[in-house]
């Protein structure tokens, strides 16, 4: 059966009741749980201040990104963003490679007096103005240009024309990706050009595209706190719940990494401008997380520290530390840690509004992590002191261990001297025996031209001589008797004649018996000679076996003397190294127990406080 009329609107009327119900409770629980930090309107003065403060710190890339509500998007063009200032140097760079025309000032100008107009009519006259300087040579225009044209078509009222926003935001990332600029640069503009593209779906309802742009956002800035933002609203605007709870996550734990990064570096400046300007505020000037109250209200406790009035109880416990007698151990990093804490809880401790119990946790977690530092400061202390005195005994420990080594490698040394004796003996002997062998076998190969050892040179030189002796003896002999004979002239001569060659001849005789007889004594005398002279080369031959085993002998002998000697020394060096560390070891153990009693009088307290926690 169809409803008739009044049901119908009888309907809608209960569904938009309950609409504004929900809506009237989300607002509720946004004046209630963050007061004034939610800010519903921000103006363009307000807005370049907070980026100014911004991006005048240099942040890691994981938090540096700002953030860009879609009411007041057209603001950012005119902040102090890197991003902007390396694009106004790019384009103002002479003889750049790009082909863009020179009116980046004029269009930039047209867009500042866009922005800062009051009446509906003055600005109209100004984005008509910037339209007609970019619409001439359009093909020309650069990425910037054509970038703010889609900008006055999104955000100005008399002009709004999103599917042509859309062709120009397209046309700009067009003509970034032919631009041969730093891959860091590109992928910035791409990320804000894709940004405000998905501002222009989400103006135009067209959730499912906006989701997606801001999504392909993310691929240029992973870290895209903007993107993660509008990624969740989209995300809710088609009933993804799920996935809109986990981008609202993303940003809940962006804020809480800016906490952590100000608070470690006890920047409280810097933590005031994060706590005052929490990307997460913003989430409750956007009714269309109203359905996700329930959710967001379970994100935000399960951060909480767990314990209600946490900082009032941190900053007592740092109270308690500041009192302690511990500050003779405290190093300027200590101070400085110290100081930043006392000033960020006295200012924040009685605060019960924003993202307060999230931030309790990481002031804790950062006064846990001074108490436990100053802890080892105190252990390392004491304990350099033990170390500084047990150094003395280290040091004579090594000096010993170094003479210990030193007296090895004399060991060493005089083995390889000994070794080098032994072989330098070897080889003199050898050279030795060698030189004697060489000549008693010369000698023996020369017996046979020796011409003591000649028979035929021995007969000859024998015969020769009895043959002399014999013509001597005869003539000799034939003149005495000559002289002494008959006074007749011719007997007397004849007598001689006789008497010289009867004697001549016996003398002859027994010359050759001597001969013959000298020569067979020269082939005995060769024989001996020759048996001589082998006995002499087996005698030295066998006299080098017994030289080298004396040798040996001489030097194993030297080597145990010097072994011995070096074996004493190296027990007495290493009784000394063990005595050394014996005293060392009774040394350390004594300073190391008095140190302890020490220690835990000044770290007692510290347990305690962190045992507290």
């Amino acid at each position: 059966m169809l409803l008739n009329g009044n049901e119908v609107i009888e309907n809608i009327d209960e569904r938009n009741l309950s609409r504004e119900l929900e809506i009237a409770k989300f607002r509720n629980y946004g004046r209630e749980r963050f007061s004034d930090l939610i800010r519903y309107r921000i103006s363009f003065e307000e807005f370049i201040r907070n980026t100014s403060n911004f991006y005048s710190i240099k942040l890691p890339l994981e938090i540096s990104d700002y953030f860009i509500r879609a009411d007041i998007a057209p603001y950012f063009i005119m902040s102090d963003a890197t991003i902007l200032k390396d694009v106004e140097e790019l384009l103002l760079l002479k003889k750049n490679d790009y082909n863009f025309i020179a009116n980046y000032r004029e269009v930039k100008q047209f867009y500042y007096k866009w922005l800062i107009q009051k009446t509906p009519k003055e600005k109209l006259f100004f984005a008509n103005s910037l339209i007609n300087s970019v619409e001439r040579n359009f093909a020309f225009q650069s990425f910037y240009n054509v970038f703010l044209y889609g900008i006055i078509l999104t955000f100005d009222s008399n002009c709004y024309n999103p599917k042509r926003a859309i062709e120009l935001f397209d046309r700009s990332i067009e003509i970034v990706n032919e631009c041969n600029i730093s891959p860091t640069i590109k992928n910035e503009v791409l990320y804000f050009i894709n940004v405000y593209k998905g501002f222009t779906f989400l103006k135009e309802y067209e959730y499912l595209n906006s989701l997606e742009t801001f999504k392909n956002s993310l691929k240029y800035n992973p870290n895209g706190v903007t993107a993660f933002f509008y990624c969740a609203l989209s995300a809710r605007y088609i009933d993804d719940f799920d996935l809109s709870y986990d981008y609202l996550r993303s940003i809940i734990e962006y804020d809480k990494t800016r906490f952590k990064f100000a608070i470690n570096y006890n920047h409280l400046d810097l933590f005031n401008f994060f706590y005052k300007n929490a990307i997460f505020y913003h989430v409750f000037t956007e009714n269309g997380f109203a359905q996700l109250l329930p959710d967001i209200d379970f994100m935000i406790r399960s951060l909480y520290s767990g314990e209600a009035n946490s900082m009032e109880k941190t900053y007592s416990k740092l109270i308690n530390l500041d009192n302690l007698r511990i500050k003779e151990f405290f190093t300027d990093e200590v101070v400085r840690e110290i100081k930043f804490l006392k000033n960020a809880l006295d200012q924040y401790k009685f605060k019960k509004t924003g993202l307060i119990r999230i931030v309790e946790q990481i002031f804790r977690d950062k006064l846990v992590t001074v108490i436990e530092y100053i802890r080892n400061l105190i252990e390392t202390h004491y304990f350099e002191q033990i170390k500084e005195e047990i150094n003395i005994f280290d040091r004579q420990i090594d000096q010993n261990k170094r003479q210990l080594v030193r007296i090895k490698h004399e060991l060493e040394d005089a083995n390889k001297k000994i070794r080098m004796n032994l072989d330098e003996a070897a080889k003199y002997l050898e050279e030795t025996i060698t030189e004697r062998s060489t000549f008693l076998e010369q000698k023996i190969e020369n017996l046979d031209k020796n011409p003591k050892f000649n028979a035929s040179q021995v007969f000859y030189s024998s015969f020769v001589f009895t043959i002399v002796v014999s013509f001597i003896i005869m003539f000799v002999l034939g003149i005495i008797t000559s002289i002494s004979g008959f006074s007749d002239e011719i007997a007397s001569t004849n007598l001689a004649i006789k008497t010289g060659l009867r004697w001549g001849g016996v003398t002859f005789v027994l010359g050759t018996f001597i001969s013959i007889f000298t020569t067979f004594s020269s082939f005995w005398e060769k024989a001996a000679e020759k048996r001589r002279l082998v006995n002499q080369l087996n005698k030295v031959k066998e006299s080098e076996s017994m030289e080298r085993e004396h040798i040996h002998e001489d030097s194993d002998r030297k080597a145990k003397i010097y072994e011995q000697k070096f074996k004493d020394r190296i027990k007495t060096q290493e009784k000394i190294i063990e005595n050394f560390i014996s005293e060392r070891e009774q040394n350390y153990n004594h300073k190391y127990n008095l140190a302890r009693k020490e220690i835990e009088e000044y770290i007692t307290p510290l347990n305690e406080l962190l045992e507290s926690f």
